[in-house]
């Protein structure tokens, strides 16, 4: 999904209660990927950027994507490796493209 549909997505899933831009993304992640690192981690610091998560996809080559999907272990690999890692920065201290 392009990132330009990200942001209204996510704020009729607001707007609609379903899901809160200042909530931990803990509450909103499958248990496997839950990590207590991001329980200071919100839905508002990912889309602005400013989550302190570090951006695997310019470190990794984790991309198996064909006619723009990404298939066999690529977000899960990203997700898990970013589990393992402090965050850059202190959410909303600075801004990061992640």
């Amino acid at each position: 999904m392009p990132k330009v549909m990200v942001w209204p997505i996510a704020l009729q899933l607001v707007e609609k209660g379903i899901v809160s831009l200042e909530e931990s993304i803990n509450n909103y992640l499958p248990k496997e990927y839950i990590s207590p690192m991001w329980d200071s981690v919100t839905l508002h610091h990912l889309l602005s950027h400013t989550s302190g998560i570090t951006n695997y996809e310019i470190t990794r080559d984790y991309y198996e994507v064909v006619n723009g999907f990404c298939l066999g272990n690529t977000v899960d690999g990203l997700v898990k490796e970013a589990m393992g890692k402090d965050l850059e920065f202190k959410p909303n201290f600075c801004f990061a493209k992640t």
